[in-house]
């Protein structure tokens, strides 16, 4: 019996426009505000607030996801709508505070 196992093929690339662009508004889903104005720089870089759970940003495939001072996912934004012109990505926090979601909302473009 002849069998072919073919390797998986990578993700594609996120789209050019990915991340978004900034400034961004970094808060809680229950309207707590971390941060009135955050930026994602390139390098993974975040300007604009400064905490060891938030420390970096990647991709993973196109899931923002922050990291913590260790290299730790503590953010995935899993949710990404538009809303009144503005995108707004949302995801759970991974660490140890269960029942938090983190909200990016864009300023208006």
């Amino acid at each position: 019996m002849y069998t072919c196992s073919v390797a998986a093929a990578p993700p594609p690339p996120p789209p050019a426009s990915f991340p978004p662009q900034g400034p961004f508004r970094f808060g809680r889903a229950d309207g707590t505000i971390l941060a009135p104005s955050i930026q994602l720089l390139p390098g993974g870089l975040i300007d604009g607030y400064s905490n060891p759970n938030e420390s970096r940003w990647g991709l993973e495939g196109k899931t923002l996801v922050f990291y913590d001072q260790q290299g730790n996912a503590t953010t995935r934004f899993t949710s990404v709508q538009s809303k009144d012109g503005r995108l707004v990505l949302s995801g759970a926090f991974l660490g140890n505070m269960p029942g938090i979601t983190h909200v990016l909302v864009q300023f208006a473009p």
